[in-house]
């Protein structure tokens, strides 16, 4: 008796990849930000500490939904804000139609499709004088 295993390993395939995005790329998106002037500012996302530059910090893809504000802070500088938004991967979405096309659903919800727009950011933060004003280098 010969026995068919093409539609199992076809089905298996295009179950253990549903939602791609969401396998592949996960909840969190990176943003690379090298060192800048001055060296070694201190990174804010949505208010909260996260590191020094030069480092990627990771941002949970449902706070790009109505955007992230990355803070860049060093003592003796004024801070610069930097609103990051959100794209579509269109890598995923094909990936994900190939694969059935109701995996978009998932992706779409979970907001995985999703990815920082800039995924860099460079800084250049301006000097205090010691008056409280701003220079301008």
């Amino acid at each position: 008796m010969k026995r068919n295993y093409i539609l199992p390993i076809l089905i298996a395939g295009t179950l253990l990849t549903q939602s791609c995005a969401t396998i592949f790329t996960g909840n969190k998106t990176g943003v690379r930000i090298p060192n800048g002037t001055p060296e070694g500012a201190k990174i804010f996302v949505n208010g909260k500490y996260e590191k020094t530059a030069p480092e990627t910090v990771q941002i949970p893809k449902a706070a790009l939904k109505n955007g992230s504000i990355i803070t860049i802070k060093a003592d003796g500088y004024q801070n610069t804000e930097i609103k990051i938004n959100r794209k579509v991967q269109i890598g995923m979405v094909a990936l994900d139609i190939v694969t059935g096309g109701i995996w978009l659903i998932v992706d779409f919800i979970t907001g995985n499709i999703y990815t920082a727009t800039p995924d860099r950011v460079k800084y250049e933060l301006e000097k205090k004088e010691s008056n409280g004003s701003v220079t301008t280098q």
